[in-house]
């Protein structure tokens, strides 16, 4: 019997279930920090208003929901290469491909700040203006009729086809040439 309980202590103290109980407690470690990041990003977009500001564009879409499982997600993945690593199956090119994601995230939510804010502020200044629907404009080359003003983009209605322009480049270039009456 005493032998047994050796045999157990020497199998439990061995390199190989130490790496296997170290591998899952960094993967449940990885799922719980997803779950928390999930939570915390997703409060966070839900103070902010974001799906609300984007119901006023007529956009359907739950950023809220959709980008705090997205990071979610890549905590997971975070977690079970990491796991892998610690039990010497990873390879350096998951860490390459993990790394090469999270860059691809980060530059591609930098480059949707970088219009989305700017013709969010646009939008207001021509909701101050108070420009209404029915007159005819010009931006640029299109010459059309004014339809509507959201906060992002201009809907202008020129010869059956509809032009949407970015608040920010209507404000920079627009004239009006007939108001309506």
């Amino acid at each position: 019997m005493m032998q047994f309980f050796n045999a157990l202590q020497s199998f439990l103290y061995s390199a190989i279930v130490l790496k296997i109980i170290a591998a899952l407690s960094v993967f449940f470690l990885g799922l719980i920090a997803g779950h928390l990041a999930s939570k915390f990003l997703r409060k966070l977009l839900s103070e902010f208003a974001v799906d609300k500001a984007l119901t006023v564009l007529n956009i359907h879409f739950s950023v809220e929901k959709s980008l705090s499982i997205f990071i979610a997600y890549l905590f997971y993945i975070a977690g079970f290469l990491q796991a892998l690593n610690i039990l010497g199956i990873g390879t350096p090119l998951l860490n390459i491909f993990l790394i090469l994601v999270l860059l691809t995230v980060l530059v591609s939510f930098l480059l949707f700040l970088k219009d989305f804010f700017p013709n969010i502020i646009a939008g207001f200044k021509l909701k101050k203006l108070g420009l209404k629907p029915g007159i005819v404009i010009v931006v640029e080359d299109i010459k059309g009729v004014l339809e509507s003003i959201n906060l992002l983009e201009t809907k202008i209605v020129s010869n059956q086809e509809v032009f949407f322009v970015p608040n920010k480049k209507f404000l920079k270039g627009f004239k009006i040439v007939k108001r309506k009456r």
